[in-house]
C-alpha cells in the first residue's frame, strides 16, 4: 500500500488451516492445530467457538480496496477489475469448510512406524512401499 502498486493478492479463507487437516486426516493422522477456535472454558482445549475475525477487514485497515466475491462468476469479475487497477487489491474467497480434496500432497507426510492403530499402520505399510518406488524412478 505504501506504494502505491498495482498488485493483486487473493486470500483463500477456510477458517484455518484446512489443506493441512485434509493431509493429516487423509493419512490416517488426527487433525491438529488446524481450526480458528476460542479456548473452552470447560475442556481448557482449543475446541471453542469459532476465532471470529475477519480478513477482509484487516485488508481494509492498511487502506487497499478490498473484494469479497461469493460465485465463480464474481471471482473472474474480482480477477478482471484488479488487473485493471492502479492500486493494491485484496480478494478475499471464503470456502466450504466441510468440502475437502482427496489426499493428494506432493510432499512426503511420514506415517509413524508404531501405532496401536490398526488402520495407522496399514497406512505405514502402504507408504514404506511408496517411498521405495518413488526412490527405484
Amino acid at each position: 500500500m505504501q506504494e502505491r502498486l498495482p498488485v493483486t493478492f487473493v486470500v483463500i479463507d477456510s477458517r484455518g488451516h484446512r489443506s493441512i487437516q485434509g493431509c493429516q486426516e487423509g493419512n490416517a493422522l488426527q487433525a491438529f492445530g488446524t481450526k480458528y477456535r476460542m479456548r473452552n472454558s470447560e475442556t481448557g482445549l482449543l475446541d471453542g467457538e469459532e476465532l471470529p475475525y475477519d480478513l477482509a477487514a484487516i485488508a481494509q485497515g492498511l487502506g487497499v480496496e478490498v473484494l469479497t466475491p461469493k460465485t465463480p462468476e464474481t471471482i473472474k469479475k474480482s480477477l478482471q477489475l484488479s488487473a485493471e487497477s492502479d492500486h493494491p487489491t485484496v480478494i478475499v474467497i471464503p470456502v466450504d469448510v466441510e468440502r475437502t480434496v482427496p489426499n493428494f500432497a506432493f510432499w512426503d507426510v511420514p506415517i509413524p512406524e508404531v501405532s496401536e492403530r490398526s488402520e495407522l499402520l496399514e497406512k505405514r505399510t502402504a507408504y514404506e512401499k511408496n517411498l521405495t518406488r518413488r526412490r527405484n524412478r
